[in-house]
Parts: structure tokens; sequence; C-alpha cells
């Protein structure tokens, strides 16, 4: 299955495959690093655990400040 890359993406791309090969696999790096902490995020968030402990810490929070 092929995606499509959007123009601003195709953009990034044309940009960095002029640097050298050191300075792509630094960009490189650094997105996938990004891509990586994202996913854990939304993991983190979508547990039952975290759903949990987030749904107490609103009712805290309304019971602080009832306003």
């Amino acid at each position: 299955m092929t995606q499509q890359r959007s123009e601003l993406l195709e953009k990034a791309i044309a940009k960095l495959s002029s640097l050298s090969l050191e300075e792509q696999d630094r960009f490189a790096s650094e997105i996938l690093a990004d891509l990586a902490d994202e996913a854990n995020w939304h993991r983190l968030f979508a547990s039952d655990a975290s759903q949990s402990w987030l749904a107490k810490q609103a009712e805290e929070v309304r019971r602080l400040d009832p306003a």
C-alpha cells in the first residue's frame, strides 16, 4: 500500500536531501525520536489507568473550584 506525501513533506524531504549525510541523519534521528515520543504519549493517555487517573484529577478540580 503506497501512501501519498503532502506537498509540505515533499518540500522538507527535498531540502533535507541537499544536506550532508551527517546532517540528514541528525534530522532523521530527531524526527524519529519525536514520532516515538508522540506515540508513547498517545499510548499512555489511552490506557485505562491514565483515564481513571485523569477522571479523578478532573473530579478533584471540580470539587475545589465548583464555579
